[in-house]
């Protein structure tokens, strides 16, 4: 069977090369041919793909592997080999069953044809149709989640690359802030205001995922087996926090001050009183480096939002402004998935901010983007799919507890932080199709399964 499956690879790289040929990208056909062992290497181990498309979302602004074909992704690249890898190892499965049951499916589906027909019927098609390739990966992101993560990788790998490759952003945007490195900072030759913004090209796009990954961190600081290891995950702490503020970001600010408050109040519930005090003592050290770290112009700009130099509230007003008109127009289907920039950048509030030109934005808030792209209809399924997910980390968490496996709980639970910073700051983004968003939607999925797979059947018949 292995030489069935190593035949089929080569001749499915081969015939790749072949088609490469006959197009205006002949120069990449023997790309295939030289990734074969990277291929043979993919189909032993499927997780390394994954791990890989986890490992550059942070890098948004430098994953094209060329600026003439910038299209053509890393990520793309290892999606399509994940893909490849799966086919053929579920192809060849004798009677094992296929790990993706989930009760996400039906309101998955319910979703995607919501936003087919409202693609459909708007007066946008077909550029409204384009946004379901978002979401078709999205969807994918999701199921390949469920058949990768194992409790090993649940536990470990995956937690490991996420704080990899966010830290490097990280790392990367201290130092372009620094030091004025443009790749890593913006404006830092401008009159403007100087920000960090690492791989992700965006601060708030960077802030948002940095957040992310916090709440991972301190699970790991509180459950590290080794001093080493705790000190290890406070510096990373440390510089992440850091990475955050010099982003500048408002909404990285509030959600970032969030994400503190529950991950702190839920770890401390789990500490002895003699060990609260010792803990308590080094959250003041460490909050009082992090403090001396921050620039005056941070309080500035913090303070700034209320002045009438700045714009920020009154545009956001604009957005709902017209998401209010969008909606009222199509309550029930929208005006087409993605299409509130095209709808903006007609309208009067755009013409107020753009001057004689009309600017183009998204609504900035996740919500209202589906609101009024997919209408009651679109955003009532995605609500539905978000509490499906709570239900799934928080049901995952009382077994896991019932079970006296502290450690996997909490590590359900700071998951679920994650995922909660993320909804809070699409209030301030625009972003449905978030990997990290429909990530942790298969982990709940995967939280829940693991937790009832290791319930005793007395637990798993009252469950």
């Amino acid at each position: 069977m292995r030489k069935i499956h190593n035949l089929l690879l080569f001749l499915a790289l081969a015939g790749t090369s072949l088609v490469l040929l006959t197009t205006q990208y002949y120069f990449l056909a023997i790309v295939p041919i030289l990734a074969l062992p990277v291929a043979f290497a993919f189909f032993k181990r499927p997780a390394i793909p994954y791990y890989l498309i986890i490992f550059f979302i942070p890098f948004s602004a430098y994953r094209g592997l060329t600026e003439s074909y910038n299209f053509l992704t890393i990520s793309k690249l290892a999606g399509a080999a994940l893909v490849l890898v799966v086919a053929f190892h579920f192809l060849f499965r004798k009677g094992e069953p296929i790990p993706l049951g989930s009760t996400f499916w039906k309101w998955f589906i319910a979703f995607g044809v919501i936003n087919l027909v409202a693609a459909l019927v708007s007066p946008f098609f077909p550029l409204s149709l384009d946004e379901l390739r978002g979401l078709l990966t999205a969807y994918i992101v999701f199921a390949m989640t469920l058949l990768i993560i194992d409790r090993h990788r649940y536990e470990h790998g995956l937690v490991t690359v996420l704080v990899a490759s966010v830290s490097i952003s990280s790392f990367l945007s201290i130092v372009g802030y620094v030091f004025n490195i443009e790749m890593f900072a913006m404006d830092v030759t401008a009159q403007s205001l100087k920000r960090a913004v690492g791989t992700a090209g965006n601060p708030n796009h960077f802030a948002c995922m940095v957040i992310f990954v916090i709440p991972l961190i301190l699970h790991r600081v509180f459950f590290a087996k080794s001093s080493l290891a705790r000190a290890g995950n406070i510096a990373l702490f440390m510089l992440n926090v850091l990475a955050v503020v010099f982003t500048f970001s408002r909404s990285g600010a509030v959600v970032l001050g969030l994400v503190l408050l529950l991950s702190g109040l839920r770890l401390a519930t789990r500490l002895k009183p003699r060990e609260l005090g010792v803990v308590g003592a080094s959250l003041l050290v460490v909050a009082a480096v992090i403090l001396a770290s921050i620039p005056p112009e941070y309080w500035q700009r913090q303070m700034s939002i209320g002045h009438a130099a700045d714009h920020s509230i009154t545009r956001r007003m604009s957005y709902l402004d017209v998401a209010w008109d969008v909606f009222r127009s199509a309550p029930f289907l929208g005006q087409g998935p993605g299409m509130f920039n095209l709808i903006y950048a007609r309208s009067e509030q755009a013409l107020a901010y753009g001057g004689a030109t009309d600017v183009g934005r998204d609504a900035h808030n996740t919500y209202v983007e589906i609101g009024t792209g997919t209408g009651i209809l679109g955003i009532a399924a995605f609500l539905i799919i978000i509490g499906r997910c709570f239900a799934n980390f928080l049901g995952a968490a009382r077994r896991l507890d019932g079970q006296g496996d502290a450690a996997m709980a909490s590590l359900t639970r700071s998951y679920l932080v994650s995922f909660l910073s993320l909804l809070v700051y699409f209030f301030m983004l625009s972003s449905m199709t978030h990997k990290y968003f429909w990530m942790s939607l298969g982990l709940s999925q995967v939280a829940l399964t693991l937790a009832q797979k290791n319930a005793s059947p007395n637990e798993t018949s009252h469950g």
